[in-house]
C-alpha cells in the first residue's frame, strides 16, 4: 500500500499496476515487453473475476513511453476487446502530452476497440479519472490522487533501470 487507498500490485521497469477500490490503474513510463504484459494481464484477470459489479480500468501512458511492439499491441487489442465485452467494465487510456506523438498515440488507443462507448482515449489524467472513477464507485479527486502516486512509483522504477 503506497498511500491511503492505492495498492501497488506490480512495479517492473517503469510499468506499474495498482488498484484503488474497483479501479485498476496501469502506468507505463518505459517499454512494455511480452513478459511484463503477461504479468499485467495475469494480475488484471485475477482482480476481475466474472461477477457483477462495475470495474474501472485506467491506463496512463507517459510522454516518454516507448511505442509498443506490433506483437504486444496485437495482444493488447485482444485483451482490451475481451475486457470490454463485459458490460460492467469501463476503460480510459490517458496518453500524456500535447505534441503530435501524443495525439497519434491517442488515435492508436481509440483504434484498439473502435466504436465502444465504454473506452475513452484522454489527454489528461483528470478526464480519464472522471470517466472511470464514478462508474466504479471511486470519487474522481481520490482517483486522481492515487494515479499521481502510481505515476510517482513508475517514475522511480523507470529511473532505477
Amino acid at each position: 500500500m503506497v498511500g491511503g487507498s492505492l495498492s501497488v500490485l506490480l512495479d517492473v521497469g517503469g510499468n506499474v499496476l495498482a488498484r484503488h477500490g474497483s479501479v485498476i490503474v496501469q502506468v507505463r513510463t518505459g517499454a512494455l515487453s511480452h513478459e511484463v504484459f503477461g504479468a499485467l494481464v495475469a494480475n488484471v484477470r485475477r482482480l476481475t473475476p466474472h461477477k457483477p459489479g462495475p470495474i474501472g480500468m485506467l491506463a496512463v501512458i507517459e510522454a516518454d513511453a516507448e511505442v509498443v511492439e506490433t506483437e504486444v499491441r496485437a495482444r493488447q487489442k485482444d485483451f482490451v476487446t475481451r475486457l470490454l465485452e463485459r458490460p460492467e467494465v469501463r476503460m480510459a487510456v490517458v496518453v500524456v502530452g500535447d505534441d503530435v506523438a501524443a495525439s497519434m498515440r491517442r488515435t492508436m488507443a481509440r483504434m484498439l476497440v473502435p466504436s465502444n462507448e465504454r473506452l475513452r482515449a484522454c489527454g489528461d489524467v483528470e478526464e480519464g479519472c472522471a470517466f472511470v472513477g464514478p462508474h466504479a464507485g471511486v470519487p474522481t479527486a481520490a482517483l486522481v490522487e492515487s494515479v499521481t502516486e502510481a505515476r510517482a512509483v513508475a517514475a522511480r522504477s523507470w529511473a532505477k533501470r
